[in-house]
């Protein structure tokens, strides 16, 4: 068909065997149009070839059934049978269907092989020229056709190597992965010293400034550098840990056991222990113990109406070497008993035990949480000065004190088996009095309330949302935060701008009773799992912002904390568990960040200093851990040389 449509160009093929014809732009269209047409004729006359020739063998087909029917009717007729000739007619028309099949097959090869030959010897210089699309599986007759339809001019290089040449096939490569980058990268560091070096600013030079890193590129750095390294066993006392913390200013550390002992150590001399104290009349094991801001005295408490304040200086402490390490109570050291079960006309007012104290910011009260509700003590005069009972409707486990407004504040959090969190204001706890006799108020004749009236014993809000008991509270140090671990195994953040105020809160309880009283398991942690674990249980009137979950709080009140504010700004929750883990959590992703593992037994307390990246936990196992973050895995305390001797010796 080629040779007698284009008889020219097969002349002209002939004259010059093996060179390929070199066409200008404007001959490389005409060529591409006229392939275009010569594709489009092979196409219709092969499809126009192939009907024609399926017509002619259906008619054939239907006059030789005819006549083998007459065939049969007359075999019938004669009473004779015809089956065997049947059988050879229908074997007759398999084989001549089988001829036109082949004869319909080297028909299309021969067109398709004519048309590819004619172009291949022109297209090698166009592959050369253009780079090839990756190749296709060989086409059959539909597949070329819809194919040539698709493509257009602009791609007609391409069309004709693809088209007129067979490649052999190629697995597909899979796409390569596409880098996907940070919208807005963190800082690196380099960065940030040269930005320092170069003036301070953390946009440019700054000559006029001094070098220095700004607040946010410190609260950065430090809070990349997480103690989760190098643990080292400072002490392993035979006893169950029960609190552990560090004092104001982060030079001492001190850990109270379960046996009537609470061992401080001397955090700049490598945890050097200074004062060994022996507790006496203790009920079970000691509590809670707490420091006073200016890291001189030390309170701790028992499940009674009572606590013991003891003197920290001297002992082996830096600047006083002179005094004892040993302290036994009113032996070799003065231990002062504090009562808050007896107010100053001989009334008992708390009965329990004493579960958590602080020191209020000026250094001068103490606020204690009770079986009963919360008692105050005044330090200057050593007398129970006021006693708010009834707020709770079970033991306060945890009680807190906020350091916001510059140490200024008077706020008061409570948290309680009742699943509730109450928010005090001192301010109005310690009003002036409702009577109007200036000299004595209750008429008792010693010139000092015994209780607040009724109408000052409210709670200024109530943080609603877990389901099981408060086991510890802590305070985020800005007026606005606290976080809360509970035994429904949730650990919280709330914002007191959410929170209800009592008469509020007072009305949805009502509201939501039948509700509220589903979400309570009412399990007993000392000795049963928690029976909800794995399920999201909420409480109806839950006003909290945060929820992170991973940890275990049972058999014991584990504690957990916001990290420092120099050393981390606030980023992170840290929490000891059950298990014998201790975990960290991200406050912006609500991940878990660090896991760490090396106690054998409960983790109840954890202490991150407050300005370096140190933090130590203390387990039932005895041992008390510190964790440092070093990436060169160099300890963060170096002895001295004569440590060592000290330590040899």
């Amino acid at each position: 068909i080629s040779v007698c449509c284009f008889p020219e160009r097969e002349m002209a093929q002939e004259e010059q065997p093996g060179a390929v014809p070199q066409l200008s732009r404007g001959e490389e269209s005409l060529e591409e149009e006229s392939l275009e047409e010569e594709s489009s004729l092979l196409l219709e006359e092969s499809s126009s070839g192939e009907e024609s020739l399926w017509d002619e063998e259906e008619e054939e087909l239907e006059e030789e059934d005819d006549l083998d029917d007459d065939d049969d009717d007359f075999e019938d007729a004669r009473g004779g049978g015809g089956d065997d000739d049947d059988d050879d007619d229908d074997d007759d028309d398999d084989d001549d269907r089988d001829d036109f099949v082949d004869y319909g097959g080297r028909l299309w090869n021969f067109v398709t092989g004519l048309g590819s030959a004619r172009a291949g010897s022109r297209n090698a210089s166009l592959q050369e020229a253009f780079e090839p699309a990756p190749p296709p599986a060989p086409l059959e007759h539909e597949d070329l056709r819809a194919e040539l339809l698709m493509r257009t001019a602009s791609d007609a290089h391409a069309r004709l190597a693809t088209r007129c040449t067979t490649l052999p096939e190629t697995p597909t490569k899979p796409p390569p992965a596409v880098s996907r980058k940070r919208s807005h990268p963190e800082p690196a560091v380099g960065a940030m010293l040269r930005a320092r070096e170069l003036g301070g600013s953390p946009f440019g030079a700054n000559r006029n400034s001094k070098p220095a890193f700004t607040a946010s590129q410190k609260t950065f750095l430090g809070g990349q550098r997480i103690p989760n390294s190098n643990p080292r066993v400072v002490d392993r006392f035979p006893s169950r840990g029960y609190c552990g913390r560090f004092s104001g200013d982060g030079n001492l550390y001190f850990a109270a056991f379960q046996e009537r002992r609470i061992r401080v150590y001397d955090y700049r001399r490598n945890y050097k222990l200074t004062k060994d104290i022996q507790a006496r009349n203790l009920q079970w094991t000691i509590t809670d113990a707490t420091s006073s801001p200016d890291s001189r005295f030390l309170v701790y408490t028992t499940i009674a109406p009572v606590a013991h304040l003891v003197r920290l200086e001297g002992g082996g402490v830096e600047g006083n070497d002179n005094g004892p390490v040993e302290s036994i109570q009113n032996v070799t050291d003065l231990h002062e008993t504090l009562e808050f079960g007896v107010q100053n006309n001989g009334r008992t007012v708390h009965h329990g035990g004493v579960w958590s104290i602080r020191y209020l910011h000026d250094g001068t009260q103490l606020v204690a949480g009770t079986s009963d509700g919360l008692a105050f003590y005044d330090i200057p005069s050593m007398k129970a000065s006021q006693s708010v009972t009834g707020v709770h409707e079970d033991d306060v486990n945890a009680v807190a004190v906020d350091g916001g407004c510059g140490g200024s504040s008077q706020m008061i959090y409570s948290g309680s088996d009742d699943t509730l969190i109450k928010v005090w204001d001192h301010r109005i706890l310690g009003g002036a009095p409702t009577s109007t006799s200036s000299v004595d108020p209750f008429g008792d004749g010693d010139g000092m309330r015994d209780e607040p009236p009724k109408s000052q014993c409210k709670a200024v809000g109530v943080l609603a949302g877990h389901t099981e008991g408060i086991t510890h509270i802590d305070a985020r140090g800005d007026g606005r935060y606290i976080c809360s671990n509970s035994k429904d195994q949730t650990l919280r953040i709330w914002d007191l701008r959410m929170m209800y105020s009592s008469s509020d809160h007072r009305r949805r309880e009502q509201e939501e009773e039948r509700s509220i009283i589903r979400t309570r398991m009412n399990f007993d942690y000392r000795w049963m799992e928690y029976p909800m674990r794995g399920y999201d249980i909420r409480h109806p009137l839950d006003c909290s912002v945060k929820t992170f979950r991973g940890h275990s709080t049972l058999q014991t009140l584990i504690r957990a904390y916001f990290s420092p504010a120099q050393s981390t700004g606030h980023r992170y929750l840290y929490t000891g568990g059950y298990d014998g883990y201790v975990r960290i959590f991200d406050i912006l992703s609500g991940q878990v960040v660090e896991c760490l593992s090396y106690h054998n037994g409960l983790v109840r307390d954890v202490a991150w200093h407050p300005t370096d990246h140190v933090l130590n936990s203390l387990g039932w196992d005895g041992r008390v851990v510190t964790w440092e973050h070093n990436s060169d895995g160099d300890s963060c305390h170096q002895d001295s040389e004569e440590e060592e001797e000290e330590e040899e010796e």
